[in-house]
């Protein structure tokens, strides 16, 4: 081979390398569905995933790795620099060590889920905020910060268990009165179990929760907030969001 050919190989490859963009690593709790899950060939995929792909990605030119793990792990993984962003509300704790966008990526709102048949479901209807359901036993699940936030054992009656899967199951089955959770979540595990008939949501939001992008502050891609806040804001202008929620409901 030529010095001339050689030298030629040997620039390309450098120009090359010099232009690639790096990937910025965003971590998920792997089983948060719809949010954020592994699908069945075990790849991140969800709600969180599919809008980092088209705001990040695709709007503005990111590439970007999408990895799940447990989610404490993967909370821990962003404090120690070892991933670059999750997707989560933005917590005291977390703004730590993340810098958060202004714009959330998606709104999820805390609706009320009953049993048609209760026999308390005139008196729940009247419920218009969380102090209204301390009659009733209120089916939850463990580890739900906004739950246990929100509903102080001391003042409230709640019946908890593994997951919501579990507390939607059983307020089909009439051993609770009212659940109060993610309508976004909700709807998507109701159609998964077949549990549409048998529990109804009432119109009431009792609350909406923010899901942000939060990015390390040791991270290179922090300063890229200002534009994702703008590309978000126009994504959800243009109803994308909707598009994506679509998709699992």
């Amino acid at each position: 081979m030529s010095i001339r050919v050689l030298f030629l190989l040997v620039l390309s490859l450098v120009s090359t390398s010099a232009f690639t963009k790096p990937s910025m690593t965003i971590v998920y709790y792997d089983s948060f569905p719809p949010y954020s899950f592994r699908d069945e060939n075990g790849n991140m995929a969800g709600i969180f995933v599919d809008i980092a792909d088209q705001v990040l990605q695709e709007k503005m030119g990111i590439p970007i790795i999408h990895k799940g793990y447990p989610w404490a792990r993967a909370q821990k993984m962003v404090e120690l620099g070892e991933a670059d962003a999750f997707i989560t509300v933005a917590t005291q704790a977390r703004r730590e060590y993340t810098d958060t966008s202004s714009t959330p990526v998606i709104i999820g709102p805390m609706n009320l889920f009953v049993n048609p048949s209760n026999s308390n479901l005139t008196q729940i209807e009247h419920v218009q905020t969380t102090d209204d359901l301390s009659p009733f036993l209120i089916l939850d699940y463990q580890g739900n910060n906004w739950g246990n936030q929100h509903f102080p054992e001391d003042n409230f009656r709640r019946l908890l268990t593994s997951n919501l899967s579990n507390a939607l199951t059983m307020l089909a089955h009439g051993r609770g009165d009212v659940i109060a959770t993610d309508k976004i979540v909700a709807d998507y595990l109701m159609a998964k179990l077949s549990l549409q008939g048998l529990i109804v949501e009432l119109p009431i939001i009792l609350a909406e929760v923010e899901f942000s992008l939060c990015i390390g502050k040791s991270s290179p891609f922090n300063t890229l907030l200002p534009e994702f806040n703008r590309q978000m804001a126009l994504f959800r202008l243009q109803g994308h969001i909707e598009t994506v929620l679509a998709n699992y409901r």
